[in-house]
């Protein structure tokens, strides 16, 4: 199974799971990100989540959504 992690808003990797497939990580992904408190808006802060999944060595962006 791929491994998968949540970026919170702030840039930094808050959650890193396993899932069956992208469709399950997503959903997975965006409920966790329920959980983060929604970054306030200031200059240079990321403002949406990311999921990225672990390629070999690397993450690669999967989706980015904005806070809801």
């Amino acid at each position: 199974m791929p491994s998968y992690r949540l970026v919170d808003g702030h840039g930094y990797p808050a959650d890193t799971f396993t899932a069956a497939c992208d469709e399950e990580a997503t959903a997975f992904g965006k409920t966790r990100a329920l959980d983060f408190p929604r970054p306030e808006p200031r200059f240079g802060a990321r403002r949406d989540f990311q999921l990225h999944r672990q390629d070999g060595e690397r993450w690669t962006l999967l989706i980015a959504w904005p806070p809801v």
